[in-house]
This record gives structure tokens, sequence and C-alpha cells, in this order.
């Protein structure tokens, strides 16, 4: 697959002109745009392409908390951040009883 009339988003600044080569589910190259379309891009029609966000520092979403340590709150979570682009993230937990965290410990491991 070939994503193409992207703004890429480096560390150092923007940069247009480029387009992705994935192979395998992995992005395998990037490299200066061709001249001229052929048959397997995806157009992405000028939009920013980023790396996935990563959030360090959450307690819930969608009305779904973090402390309720069940799968079903952890998936509502986690489903509703990767809707907007996070890949990675660290479930945060409220100042609590140590039995408390000890159990939304527990509903979350495993998971992944």
């Amino acid at each position: 697959m070939i994503l193409s009339n992207a703004r890429l988003i480096f560390p150092a600044g923007i940069r247009d002109g480029l387009e992705l080569v994935i192979a395998e589910g992995k992005i395998s190259e990037i490299r200066e745009q061709a001249k001229v379309a052929t048959d397997g891009r995806i157009d992405l029609h000028g939009n920013f392409l980023a790396p996935g966000f990563v959030d360090l520092h959450l307690h819930g979403a969608v009305g779904r908390d973090t402390m309720e340590a069940s799968e079903e709150a952890f998936r509502a979570i986690c489903d509703f951040h990767a809707s907007g682009g996070t890949t990675s993230l660290l479930l945060t937990t409220v100042t609590a009883q140590l039995a408390e965290i000890v159990a939304v410990l527990k509903a979350v491991e495993g998971l992944g």
C-alpha cells in the first residue's frame, strides 16, 4: 500500500511531497512522491499523516473510569482513544485505597 499526497509530520517539521510505502503492516519506505500517480496509491488529499499518539496519563473516557476495574471499562476507554489516533496509553488510577488500586491492576493484567 502507498499513502500519497499527505503532509508528513516529523520531529523537525512538516514535509510535503513524500509518500509512505507500507509492506506487511509496517512502514517500509518514505520516498519522494511519484510525479505520476499509479494504481495502488491512496490519495490523502493533503491531510496530515502523523505517528500514533502516546498518552501517558488518562483516567477514562466516554463516561468510563479506570477505577471501575473492569475489562468492559478498559475496552471502552481504549477504543475511544484509539479512534482519535492514540496507539499506546497508560491507564492512570486516582489516589485511592491500596486495595482499590490492586483491583484495577488485577483487572487490567493480561489485557492487550
